[in-house]
């Protein structure tokens, strides 16, 4: 608990002295969500630091939203986007992990959580990962580029 309290403490030193920080330390704590079911989107500015994150997939709901969707691979690091969110039920255990240059941490039990939901790509933001692709409902594997893979999983 002492740790994740002294991480939230360094988020907020860190804001004080560079605005450019805010979006990227937003949570939806800080954002007014206080249920399950709430959707909402943070705007990450290319080039932001990721703010303490806890959990892998489904997160804490005081972790950075901009830091857990590079963590989950949804922009490059150094990228960034227009996050899209929703609020879950919280968890009785989060398992950290490292990926996408983001460390999260293990943490107990906690009230609420939040999943990214979708991202809208800032032009200049840094390359979408490689296996992001933009379908829609009628897109064929030729289309995107899959139709000589047989037997992987997209």
């Amino acid at each position: 608990m002492f740790s994740k309290v002294l991480a939230i403490f360094t988020t907020a030193l860190m804001l004080a002295s560079s605005p450019a920080l805010a979006d990227w330390a937003a949570s939806a704590v800080s954002q007014g969500q206080t249920g399950p079911g709430a959707t909402a989107q943070v705007d990450c500015p290319p080039g932001g630091a990721p703010g303490p994150v806890w959990g892998t997939g489904t997160y804490t709901s005081d972790s950075s939203i901009c830091g857990a969707a590079q963590h989950y691979g949804w922009f490059a690091p150094g990228g960034g986007g227009v996050v899209t969110y929703q609020t879950v039920p919280g968890l009785p255990a989060y398992q950290g992990t490292t990926q996408n240059a983001v460390t999260t941490g293990d943490y107990g039990q906690w009230t609420l959580s939040f999943q990214i939901t979708g991202i809208a790509p800032i032009a200049g933001g840094g390359a979408a990962p490689n296996f992001l692709t933009v379908a829609t409902w009628t897109t064929t594997l030729d289309e995107v580029g899959f139709s000589t893979d047989v037997g992987s999983a997209h």
